[in-house]
């Protein structure tokens, strides 16, 4: 158990340091890092509910899903960037740097809305390439079920986080 958080841990550290250095901006790295292990307690709610343990299949599915847990978020948080360099470069030009709070509010919602359906679209097609091993018999379901299982909940915990806590948290990052 020991060893499994202490690799758990080392992994969340190396995938912040890889955000990181793509995103340049340690406080988007951050919150998007932030996502992994929200993510990771929710599917093992997820497994916990289902009566299932965590073994050796759920911990793959785990580590798939978590793969992709951060191409949600990153989406939104790249778009909600985009919306706010944007309306910064023409607010700058005509009333000064200041952004008020509710023009942020709109812009983050906005921002979210567009992105939502290709989330939603990116969520649902993941879903259906796992959802046939809901229905494999004998000891193939068995084993596989566990997987299918972690890598849905990362990916729905994903979808949900990505369009409620990244925005959420957006906003105290964008004020300057």
């Amino acid at each position: 158990l020991v060893s499994l958080a202490i690799s758990c841990g080392v992994g969340v550290v190396v995938a912040a340091a890889v955000i990181l250095y793509f995103l340049r901006c340690w406080k988007v790295s951050i919150l998007l890092s932030s996502l992994i292990p929200l993510c990771a307690l929710q599917v093992m709610l997820v497994l916990s509910l289902a009566g299932r343990t965590m073994n050796l299949m759920s911990l793959c599915g785990m580590a798939v899903g978590i793969g992709m847990v951060v191409d949600a978020g990153a989406v939104v948080l790249e778009n909600l960037n985009k919306k706010l360099v944007n309306f910064s470069s023409i607010r700058t030009r005509h009333q000064g740097h200041c952004v008020d709070k509710n023009k942020l509010q709109d812009l983050i919602v906005a921002g979210t809305a567009e992105v939502a359906l290709s989330n939603t679209g990116s969520a649902l097609t993941t879903g259906a390439v796992f959802l046939p091993l809901f229905f494999l018999d004998g000891l193939l379901g068995e084993l596989f079920l566990d997987l299918a299982l972690a890598v849905m909940a990362a990916i729905l915990a994903s979808w949900l986080l990505s369009l409620s806590y990244i925005p959420a948290l957006y906003q105290p990052l964008a004020k300057k």
